[in-house]
């Protein structure tokens, strides 16, 4: 599941009658998704170029608090949590339609070691 999705689902739960799971909810977005979110939005206006100042008044906290809590973060947008496993997923799909359609693991040269077919493989 993406980050768009599963925060939509957050967004859903907390806002939603059932107490219990808008607490949970809340407290996962809370904890684990706005600090991120945070990082982020402040990265991204920091390679816009946006001074501390102008980003501490629409965040509505100092820029003090905004330059010390983020003084070391690279002005790029911070690492994806989901990201490795959407490339481990498109990885292994694309093996799957390779096994599917009969290729090797080298696109269908060889016989996957690099080698052509007529070559011997080299025992170690």
């Amino acid at each position: 599941m993406d980050i768009n999705t599963r925060l939509h689902r957050l967004l859903d739960d907390a806002l939603g009658q059932d107490p219990r799971r808008a607490l949970l909810a809340y407290r996962q977005l809370s904890k684990e998704h706005l600090p991120w979110i945070e990082q982020r939005i402040v990265a991204l206006a920091r390679r816009e170029g946006w001074s501390w100042g102008r980003m501490a008044r629409l965040l509505g906290c100092t820029r003090q608090r905004l330059h010390q809590q983020f003084r070391h973060l690279p002005p790029s947008l911070p690492h994806d949590p989901d990201v490795d496993q959407q490339i481990e997923r498109r990885a292994f799909n694309r093996t799957l339609d390779a096994i599917r359609s009969g290729r090797t693991a080298d696109n269908g040269y060889g016989n996957g070691y690099g080698y052509g077919s007529d070559d011997d493989v080299v025992p170690w």
